[in-house]
């Protein structure tokens, strides 16, 4: 909006304040900001994808979603580098067969 007619809507995800690409350098540099702002131990930005992947999956959403947002084509790279299942996951899937027995 501050941009006006300037913004060129590319449908990017990072874009500059006018709408081009980000440079990669930017972008990371960004990043690397933000996590010392927020007191986060630095982790490579391809983290996030296995953030996601997991956080999404142990939300319940199907993995074939979950794959299909990640753009792989084989499942099994989600499921078996993707996802990890948490803690929490294991203690429901534990009480679940609890109350078949």
């Amino acid at each position: 909006m501050k941009a006006g007619n300037s913004y060129e809507d590319n449908n990017l995800v990072f874009a500059t304040a006018l709408g081009k690409p980000t440079d990669a350098k930017n972008l990371f540099g960004s990043y690397k900001n933000l996590l010392a702002k927020a007191k986060i131990e630095h982790k490579k930005f391809h983290c996030l994808r296995y953030t996601c992947a997991t956080k999404l999956f142990g939300a319940g959403t199907p993995l074939k979603t979950v794959q299909a947002l990640l753009g792989h084509s084989n499942i099994e790279t989600t499921a078996d580098i993707y996802t990890h299942v948490m803690p929490k996951q294991k203690i429901n899937a534990a009480e679940k067969l609890n109350d078949i027995i």
